[in-house]
């Protein structure tokens, strides 16, 4: 088992230094060629999914099988995109929350940038359909996977946090992280990736349709104006009484409560729908393998994950 946890945390390591290293690169490259936020968004997942879809093709790995791609019944999709919408309004808290503290940068650069680049319908492929495809195969089908025999927590504790640690900003890092459990549970609810590939998909479309009808009678040189200048979060509450964000507050705790309630039980809903309520159950409570931290633990995964918090720091201090 230490032995697999080692191959899958190197694998980590060079996951992340190729979808780094290798983004840079081909920019540079490239530079002359690309020039609008798609055709970069697409060079960066393709670098993200090179080094566990060549490690699996170089081992004869059964791909199918190890990433879970199986179909579900259309009752179960209804239910997981309806569980989806349920969970929605606990990342937008999570991402305001961050920006209390954090810039928003890549995120609102993507988006925006979508606006500026072309239709809506460009902005779902790219934004969403690509990433839903590429990352649920890097972070779900190749890492949890990977760690899964650790057992459940451990395992999707893992993989969430290398899911945020990809996006490489701290403004994303939170909700991206509460995104990556919720999609393990969704894989596992179904035991396909096909589910935890709709999820994310229909998160990352809701914002890009969200995005599109706030700028889409917007000229492009007062979006790039109104981008470039932008306001924060902390902008906006600074200006207000505290009487009026003590509110919000309450508010926010509100929302995630009852966003929170109608997610557990549609979530059950899934699992009715999925015959897989047993199965999930013992997961959640640790019936199954549950291997020590210290055998799960390498210096390639410690490695990697300095790496993306270093360059996160970094990022946050030139925004």
């Amino acid at each position: 088992m230490k032995g697999h946890n080692t191959f899958v945390n190197r694998m980590a390591f060079l996951t992340f230094f190729v979808y780094l290293v290798g983004s840079f690169a081909m920019l540079s490259v490239f530079s002359g060629v690309l020039d609008g936020v798609y055709q970069i968004s697409l060079l960066s997942e393709i670098c993200l999914v090179a080094a566990p879809v060549l490690n699996c093709t170089a081992r004869n790995v059964n791909v199918v099988e190890k990433f879970r791609i199986r179909a579900f019944s259309p009752v179960a999709a209804v239910w997981v995109v309806i569980c989806t919408l349920c969970f929605y309004p606990c990342m937008l808290v999570a991402n305001v929350l961050s920006q209390l503290v954090f810039e928003t940068g890549t995120q609102a650069e993507v988006l925006s940038g979508s606006v500026l680049d072309g239709s809506v319908w460009a902005g779902i492929l790219f934004v969403a359909v690509v990433p839903a495809v590429t990352e649920e195969i890097v972070c779900r089908g190749f890492f949890y996977s990977g760690y899964r025999n650790n057992g459940f927590w451990k395992a999707s504790f893992l993989s969430a946090l290398l899911f945020a640690g990809f996006h490489l900003n701290f403004n994303q890092f939170i909700y991206t992280f509460m995104m990556g459990i919720f999609l393990v549970f969704m894989l596992e609810a179904t035991d396909s990736i096909l589910a935890s590939m709709l999820v994310h998909f229909t998160l990352n479309a809701f914002s890009v349709i969200s995005v599109f009808s706030s700028y889409s009678q917007v000229d492009s040189e007062e979006l790039e104006e109104i981008v470039e200048q932008g306001t924060s979060v902390r902008d906006i509450l600074a200006g207000q009484p505290l009487a009026v964000n003590l509110f919000m507050g309450v508010f926010m705790v509100v929302i995630v409560a009852v966003s929170l309630i109608l997610t557990r039980l549609v979530y059950k809903k899934v699992l009715q729908t999925t015959g897989r309520g047993e199965i999930v159950a013992r997961l959640v409570k640790g019936d199954y393998e549950n291997v020590p931290w210290s055998e799960i633990i390498s210096p390639a995964l410690i490695v990697a994950l300095l790496l993306m918090s270093g360059y996160m720091v970094l990022y946050e201090l030139a925004l």
